[in-house]
Formats: structure tokens, C-alpha cells, sequence
């Protein structure tokens, strides 16, 4: 999934997505998310 979760406006379909990789996931697997601290980038970004 690379860096595509968490950059939708509407947080319905970042909970598409999340119901989405788990129901493919495999009996036991693991999801795991490499997320970038918000706040810090939006205060990079902002200046």
C-alpha cells in the first residue's frame, strides 16, 4: 500500500481500504502500516 492510506479527505474510505486489506489478508496475517507522524509533517510542509 505503500504511503496511499490516510490521504483521503473522507474517512469513510480510509475505513474502505483498512476492511479491504483485512478481508484479504490470510488466516493469521498481519497488516502492518508504515504511517508518517502527522503533525510533523504538517508543520514541515506548512512552513
Amino acid at each position: 500500500m505503500a504511503s496511499s492510506f490516510g490521504y483521503f479527505s473522507d474517512e469513510g474510505n480510509n475505513e474502505k481500504i483498512l476492511r479491504e486489506s483485512f478481508r484479504l489478508l490470510m488466516q493469521e496475517g498481519l497488516l502492518l502500516l508504515d504511517l508518517p507522524n502527522r503533525d510533523f509533517v504538517l508543520k514541515i510542509f506548512s512552513q
